[in-house]
């Protein structure tokens, strides 16, 4: 079976260019009602199929425009292996350009500790620019994704009034 890794790299580009698009008409939304129905995309699909590594490749290239991620995991080992693999992705970036140009923030947590009171700890004084949320690997069938998104809101300040992509990677 070959890897999907161009078409969900196509796909995520192509949702966040529209996204933006739509965010213009659609003003009079709240939060939560935006990032659920023009913020939120889904990857759901097999094992093995490159999910993970579209995910790797879209968020180098998010960093490299000099925007922020927050990356949520399930556990911590996932987050150390996924901050190995982007980390690996910046130095062949500053190999091949001898700079990264403004590169932005990645910010590692676990979803247990995003959704809890003290989730906001690892965010203090940090302002987050055209922010990207990753949930990878969100194996649980009746998850309530509005914690997800009155977690962000009440831990995350951003820039202007910037509404944030919320990438949700799993099987369900």
């Amino acid at each position: 079976m070959k890897h999907l890794t161009p078409i969900y790299l196509t796909m995520m580009n192509a949702f966040v260019n529209s996204s933006d698009e739509r965010v213009q008409y659609y003003k009079y939304l709240d939060n939560i009602s935006m990032y659920r129905e023009y913020r939120t995309l889904m990857l759901s699909a097999g094992r093995q199929n490159g999910k993970s590594v579209a995910i790797t490749q879209f968020v180098n290239d998010w960093l490299n425009l000099g925007n922020d991620v927050v990356y949520i995991s399930p556990n911590g080992v996932l987050s150390r292996e996924a901050k190995e693999k982007i980390n690996d992705l910046q130095k062949i970036n500053y190999l091949k350009l001898h700079h990264i140009p403004k590169a932005g923030n990645i910010f590692y947590t676990t979803l247990r500790a995003f959704l809890s009171n003290s989730g906001s700890y690892l965010f203090r004084e940090h302002t987050l620019k055209n922010c990207l949320v990753i949930v990878e690997d969100l194996n649980i069938k009746n998850f309530d994704l509005n914690s997800l998104y009155t977690a962000y809101n009440s831990n995350i300040t951003t820039t202007n009034s910037d509404y944030p992509f919320f990438f949700i990677v799993g099987m369900f």
